[in-house]
């Protein structure tokens, strides 16, 4: 957390909340506009303060993502492919 020189603008891959106090965006989303967005299912970021989509990493072949703003993913029980998304993980 921190509160910029000019109080105006926040660092790539923070938000800036109403006391115009800045937080950096966790591990799973990215930072879009003034928002903290969610890695799409079958991607993951394990990295805090992403501030791009392109930081939201496919799965690898053999492992999926189930969720939103995952920060790894799993292996897959059977046969999946990059950027899978399982429904029903067992």
């Amino acid at each position: 957390v921190f509160i910029p020189p000019d109080s105006t603008d926040c660092l790539p891959g923070y938000v800036q909340l109403p006391n115009l106090t800045c937080i950096i965006c966790e591990a799973g989303p990215y930072q879009r506009e003034n928002s903290c967005i969610p890695c799409q299912q079958g991607t993951y970021s394990n990295t805090t303060g992403s501030s791009s989509i392109i930081d939201c990493i496919a799965c690898p072949s053999g492992t999926y993502s189930s969720y939103q703003g995952s920060t790894n993913c799993s292996i897959c029980q059977g046969e999946c492919y990059q950027g899978s998304i399982v429904s029903n993980p067992q």
